[in-house]
């Protein structure tokens, strides 16, 4: 396995000075599980053994191993030292140590962290598929604004900016740490390329707009991830 340690980022904005963001991404499907999973606690392992299907199983093994091996790096503890913890809606946290926030999304073996200090963040990863805008999932979770601009585009680059919306728009409600409870519609994103975006508009709470910037990626060749970070540390 090789890891890609993506350039540490942070939205172009004057003021306090954030920590930085740091990315790393991972085809977990192009090493031995082995090592990885050697690292996993009991209720890991409990949970992996849950998966009916090897391929499943096995990815659900590195991808835990590699994010504890992250962890272990910027905590400076062994990666089976690393104590994980799940919030009301299922995501890991680091426990009881003050540890960086960290968000993690994969697309079949492919693998995508943000970390950073002081600042929620979130991420999001789908392999896009070349030409194929759903427009089912856009009618029912878009913001109408969201819909407007994509039916505006000409058919072969709906595909693109649907990705661009759904990733941004994910990772912002996994940055929230709401889970369902925030509305895919109730917020709206850019559908454009730009790399660095901000939230359009919140209906739930005006001064979001201003308080989220949104990093667009393609980490590996054909997939697209967002990354939703608040802007300044806390």
């Amino acid at each position: 396995m090789r890891d890609v340690a993506l350039p540490g980022l942070s939205p172009p904005r004057s003021g306090r000075d954030p920590a930085p963001l740091h990315l790393w991404a991972a085809d977990l499907d192009a090493t031995d599980a082995s090592e990885l999973a050697a690292s996993l606690s009991a209720d890991e392992r409990a949970r992996a053994a849950r998966y009916r299907r090897p391929r499943d199983r096995q990815r659900f093994e590195r991808r835990r191993g590699w994010l504890r091996r992250i962890l272990g790096a910027y905590l400076g503890r062994p990666p089976g030292e690393v104590r994980l913890q799940y919030d009301a809606h299922g995501r890991p946290i680091v426990a009881g140590c003050g540890g960086p926030h960290f968000s993690v999304s994969h697309a079949d073996g492919r693998v995508l962290c943000a970390l950073v200090r002081g600042r929620r963040v979130g991420v999001d990863l789908v392999c896009a598929r070349p030409g194929r805008a759903d427009d089912e999932v856009a009618r029912a979770l878009f913001a109408p604004a969201e819909i407007a601009a994509l039916r505006a585009l000409p058919p072969e680059a709906r595909a693109r900016a649907f990705h661009r919306c759904w990733t941004r728009k994910e990772a912002y409600v996994k940055a929230r740490g709401k889970g369902l409870a925030l509305p895919l519609d109730a917020f709206e994103v850019s559908l454009g390329p730009e790399p660095w975006t901000t939230l359009v508009r919140c209906a739930l709470d005006p001064g979001e707009r201003t308080r989220w910037g949104f990093l667009l990626l393609e980490p590996f060749a054909g997939y697209v991830g967002s990354v939703a970070i608040e802007m300044e540390a806390a």
